[in-house]
């Protein structure tokens, strides 16, 4: 996963919003494999409320395609 990643899986979104909270100001980047899923689940958090949401275009594939960096493990 993208370093410093908080790993939050779409069926866990919704039980997952308080812990969302803390970063609703910053800004919430979400990503998937393919960029797909992690649209869907921006436009869920945007309905409740949050303004700063984004989706990472192409997903993890694109960040490993531009050599960016990664790291094992959950956080």
């Amino acid at each position: 996963h993208i370093i410093d990643a908080i790993n939050i899986s779409a069926d866990q979104l919704a039980n997952q919003l308080e812990k969302l909270k803390k970063y609703k100001d910053n800004g919430i980047i979400f990503c998937c494999a393919s960029g797909s899923v992690s649209a869907k689940e921006a436009r869920k958090l945007m309905n409740e409320g949050y303004q700063k949401v984004y989706s990472l275009k192409g997903g993890l594939l694109s960040w490993q395609n531009a050599n960016l960096p990664l790291t094992k493990g959950l956080k």
